[in-house]
């Protein structure tokens, strides 16, 4: 079972970023967490809705049949 709230270290991991970005989203108020004593925390579900709020879409290309077998990953 994962635990639901990561500290600094495992809520980077957790968004792929790295420890001095997720600092300075802390410091600016850009990204949801709580401070206990001197430490940070992150909600796994609040973070991962912030992600889904800063969702871009994908751009999907369309792959014709020729494209199929010249791609070799795809046959």
């Amino acid at each position: 079972m994962e635990t639901r709230f990561l500290e600094m270290n495992e809520a980077s991991n957790f968004l792929r970023i790295s420890k001095s970005t997720l600092y300075k989203k802390v410091m600016r108020k850009e990204i949801p967490c709580y401070k206990i004593g001197n430490k940070t925390i992150f909600d796994r579900v609040e973070l991962t809705d912030f992600i889904k709020g800063h969702f871009i879409g994908i751009k999907t290309a369309t792959i014709n049949q020729f494209d199929l077998l010249t791609l070799p990953s795809l046959r």
